[in-house]
């Protein structure tokens, strides 16, 4: 057996050791861990080997067989510690997509053809698709298919948008063109202005800006603020367009 000072010797080792090795794996998880304790273990087991207080190979055998299995133990451990640690300190719950140097992409919900898939709401939900591009420093996005109406806005702000593919109408002869899907003209709408009253004019209908009855007003101004189909104003139509009921009207502050 070692003298009581070798043994206290080898105690204070053994000690600091595994004081050592759990404070590496906590405070520096990255760092050189088994490292460590492989040089922990190689001076100790050395120690052990040549030193004179022990008789016989026997004697050095257990002692170098509970050395080891107190450092494979406590080596586990502290590994274990370490890769924890590291692992949750690089670890963030992103709810996104995240997107490098990439100018052009498609997001959509049913289709298979594109950058970005969100899942499906319904199981009779329409495929529709919309294309996010950056020209001239800008981010623009455009409805490719199966999108009524697309309204831009900073999050968390739902009454401040902008509605993609629209353009403003501010004075009396303001027209823009309608076109369909495939980008063919099909009409142009223009605003008018006579005898006080703003309206909306196509090649074949006339959209009022202001209700037919008064007692209407409020509930036809509420509907233009939030946005409101042209199929749903009042107004003369000499043949009514498909796209009335998708091609909706604001009304600015």
């Amino acid at each position: 057996m070692p003298s009581v000072h070798n043994r206290v010797f080898l105690g204070a080792c053994a000690i600091g050791g595994i004081l050592g090795g759990s404070a590496l794996a906590y405070w520096k998880p990255d760092g050189p861990l088994l490292g460590f304790w492989l040089t922990f273990a190689l001076a100790v087991g050395l120690w052990i080997s040549f030193t004179s207080s022990l008789d016989g190979l026997r004697q050095r055998a257990q002692w170098l067989v509970a050395l080891n299995a107190i450092v494979v133990f406590f080596a586990l451990l502290t590994t274990q510690i370490a890769a924890r640690r590291a692992i949750s300190a690089a670890h963030l719950r992103y709810e996104g997509v995240l997107l490098e140097s990439v100018d052009t992409f498609i997001i959509g919900s049913g289709e298979d053809s594109v950058d970005v898939r969100l899942p499906t709401v319904a199981r009779d939900q329409v495929p529709w698709s919309v294309r996010v591009a950056k020209r001239a420093g800008e981010w623009t996005v455009a409805a490719i298919a199966g999108v009524e109406e697309l309204r831009i806005g900073r999050h968390g702000d739902d009454g401040d948008f902008q509605v993609s593919q629209s353009a403003v109408l501010t004075n009396a002869g303001d027209a823009a063109a309608i076109l369909d899907s495939s980008g063919t003209l099909v009409d142009s709408i223009r605003l008018t202005a006579e005898r006080d009253t703003r309206a909306l004019a196509t090649n074949d209908a006339r959209f009022s800006l202001t209700p037919a009855s008064s007692a209407l007003t409020a509930r036809y101004r509420r509907g233009l603020k939030n946005g409101v189909a042209l199929s749903d104003l009042d107004g003369p139509r000499r043949t009514p367009m498909a796209y009335e009921r998708f091609l909706s009207s604001t009304l600015g502050s």
